[in-house]
């Protein structure tokens, strides 16, 4: 969340931001959900493009299943809208 909201991170960010994404969807079996869809949206937010988030949208979306994990209604409504929407 800090890297989306500190302004001009430039293209250092979004490798950083990329890489992050890469190593959480391969360890998202021990993420919280918080923590998986905080990456997620900040990657959103920093405009990551679709093909580097995919990896982890299918993540998110495995562990959910798979961990039959619920969501709270905010984190539903935000996953919902982050999937219909994906990055800009």
């Amino acid at each position: 969340a800090a890297l989306a909201h500190g302004g001009d991170g430039g293209q250092e960010a979004l490798t950083f931001m990329t890489l992050l994404l890469g190593q959480a969807a391969s360890y998202c079996h021990e993420l919280t959900p918080q923590m998986m869809l905080n990456i997620a949206f900040s990657a959103v937010r920093m405009k990551v493009a679709q093909e580097n988030m995919q990896a982890m949208v299918d993540a998110i979306a495995h562990c959910v299943t798979a961990r039959q994990l619920r969501l709270n209604d905010i984190d539903q409504r935000q996953w919902l809208e982050g999937v219909q929407r994906g990055p800009p």
